[in-house]
């Protein structure tokens, strides 16, 4: 039993220093240790997104997303481990991808899930999908992306009248001040 404590509590340290490394910019001792762990430890999810963490601040975003699918691909109900992956595919300019994993989770995925992030206002998708095109040099993507991200600032702006008389009605006052404060920060996102 001692060994296995041993053995847990040298993984955890690894990992932590994995991204301690990774945060103070000591990128290939990070990697080096990431790739470490990983071999090790293959069955450690945090690992592998740790390690691919590392990979993308270092600049080699294809092998952060390939090193997020083997976690993705561990437990593949984790709606968490599914975004990552997603995320980092957006960032690595394979939409394509990241759509189809996307619609992994979503209740429209004949569409590729595409019209159920649109209608949830997701704008981290949005955003990171009109960046890749961007980047991929498909500028009319791009700025259907873009305009999505707009429309939904003003459908937040339009919807602020039904809140107004719903706080006024239902006496929310905290909600209600809450919200007038958001509505002056809307635009800064």
């Amino acid at each position: 039993e001692n060994v296995k404590n041993v053995e847990e509590t040298l993984m955890w340290t690894v990992y932590y220093l994995v991204q301690h490394y990774d945060a103070c910019g000591a990128r290939e001792r990070a990697l080096e240790m990431g790739k470490n762990g990983v071999d090790r430890w293959p069955l450690c999810i945090e690992m592998r997104l740790a390690y691919g963490k590392t990979l993308k601040h270092a600049g080699d975003r294809k092998a952060a997303v390939d090193a997020l699918d083997e976690a993705r691909k561990m437990d593949l109900a984790d709606r968490y481990l599914n975004h990552k992956c997603a995320k980092y595919a957006m960032q690595a300019d394979n939409v394509e991808k990241a759509e189809e994993w996307i619609a992994m989770f979503t209740r429209d995925g004949d569409l590729g899930g595409i019209q159920a992030l649109y209608d949830m206002q997701c704008m981290w998708y949005e955003t990171e999908a009109g960046d890749a095109f961007m980047r991929r040099g498909e500028y009319s993507k791009a700025l259907k992306r873009y305009t999505a991200v707009m429309r939904h600032f003003a459908d937040i702006l339009e919807d602020q009248f039904d809140f107004h008389t719903y706080c006024l009605r239902k006496m929310t006052m905290r909600s209600y001040v809450q919200t007038l404060r958001m509505e002056d920060h809307v635009k800064t996102h």
